[in-house]
Order: structure tokens, then sequence, then C-alpha cells
């Protein structure tokens, strides 16, 4: 089967009204370049990928951000799920094997590099593991000093508070005074703020984590200790929202597209 024509300028796969897509797409398109936009069911059916021994082609060949990458189906329609599956097989194929330039591209851990939903495992594989440890529970802990994560909803709470009905993932919550969030394209990095942190060295620091984690493209948030002694990471987002991007957005949208030039 052939692929439906894309552009084969620059493809930005997001949700409709996603406002990084459609910020990017402005500065690409008063650059000159032709920018094909698609949530993700649309951006699978654009792709014929085909494997001829360890040799894969995907066609078309077009640099891709992928800001949002599994279709939605209704739960509880077992065909639209199951369309949904490969239409998400088809687009992440397409993302692993293209020659082309690709951001984020997906791995074998999935859509998010090595994000994981642990905690404790996202920060190993990212090279800053503090050491704190992390437990599995299906009730909350009764006395405070806890974050608690709903494992369904991945809402987090303070202990003893519950931030859904479980099963729960908890870590011993830290003393921070503070939270300062960097965004990161590729090897470089931009602070939300201007404070003066000392040398805590976040922006390469952030740079060294999501390399690890194979992420070009990622929003990293640090909690700062008092007085700015240390810090440690409390979040990585592999698709940063538009307020997270905020504060340095031209700076952003810039590198993603120089990413994105083959």
């Amino acid at each position: 089967m052939s692929a439906a024509r894309v552009d084969p300028s620059l493809l930005l796969v997001g949700d409709d009204g996603d406002p990084v897509v459609a910020g990017l797409a402005e500065l690409a398109r008063a650059g000159g370049r032709a920018v094909t936009v698609a949530p993700p069911a649309r951006a699978a059916r654009m792709f014929s990928v085909a494997c001829d021994g360890a040799r894969a082609t995907v066609e078309p060949a077009v640099p891709m951000l992928l800001r949002a990458a599994r279709p939605r189906a209704d739960p509880r329609d077992e065909q639209a799920r199951f369309h949904a599956d490969e239409l998400a097989a088809t687009l992440w194929a397409a993302g692993a094997l293209s020659p082309a330039p690709v951001v984020n591209r997906p791995g074998p851990n999935g859509w998010a590099g090595g994000l994981s939903a642990s905690a404790a495992v996202t920060e190993r594989r990212a090279g800053v593991d503090e050491g704190r440890a992390e437990t599995f529970a299906t009730a909350p802990p009764g006395d405070g000093g806890w974050w608690v994560e709903d494992a369904g909803t991945r809402r987090v709470a303070v202990s003893p508070d519950a931030p859904g009905p479980g099963p729960f993932r908890m870590r011993p919550a830290a003393a921070w005074e503070g939270y300062e969030l960097v965004a990161v394209v590729g090897d470089r990095a931009w602070r939300s703020t201007a404070l003066d942190l000392g040398g805590l060295r976040l922006e390469p620091r952030s740079v060294a984590a999501c390399r690890a984690l194979g992420l070009q493209f990622a929003a990293v948030t640090w909690g700062i200790e008092p007085r700015a002694a240390g810090a440690a990471v409390a979040r990585i987002d592999a698709f940063p929202t538009a307020e997270q991007l905020r504060p340095c957005w031209p700076d952003v949208a810039r590198a993603l597209l120089a990413l994105l030039t083959p």
C-alpha cells in the first residue's frame, strides 16, 4: 500500500491546538519552509514502511518532530483500540527507522527515550540518581513527608493526602526551597529564570541527562536546595508544554528548526 502524499520539507506531529506545534510551524513558514502539521493518526497514514532483511525503507523520508505519538481511541471499543495500536506502530516505525532527522526519535524503550514511569529508573538511566528510595503500595502512608503518585492518573500529592484510588508510587519528599526549569534542544539549554544559582551548572547537567536518555528535546525541572547549596532532578518531560517553554521560546524554536534542517 502506498503512502499518502506529504510535503517533504517538514512534518510536525502533534494534537490539534498544540501551541508548540503552531508556533514552530509559523516560524518555519516565515522562513520559507513548507510545513505539514498532522495529529498522530493522520501522520501515521502518510508513511509506508518496508523491511528487506536488515534493511528498512521509510517513505517519505521527511524531517519530523514528534510532539504526540499515540492516536487516541475509545477504550470501550475493541476494534477502535486495535486500529489505534496499528497506527501507533506505523508511526513508531517511521520515526525510529527514517533516515531523515527526527525529534524526538522513538527507540527500544518507547516514545520518550529512556524515560520510565518510575522516577528512580529514569534518574538512574539519566545519570542523576540521588539514591532516594521508591516504594509501591496499595495505600498511601499515614504520616507526612512522602510524595505520593497515583499509578493510574499520574497525579501527585503529599502524604497523608492521596491523589487517587491507587496503587501508589511513593518517594520521600525532598527539602527543596524552589524549582528551576531548563529547556533542552540538542546540546543547548536555557534556564527559565535569571536567578543567581551559584555554580549549580543546571544547563550542561540538563543536556547531559537528556543525552543519556536519548532525548533531543525536553524540559528538566530541578529542585533547588536552600541557599542554592545543591540541586536534584525533580522531573523530566519529553513533551514540554508551551507554558514550560514560554520564557525561552524564540531560542528553543530556532534550535528545533536547526535540528530539523537536513
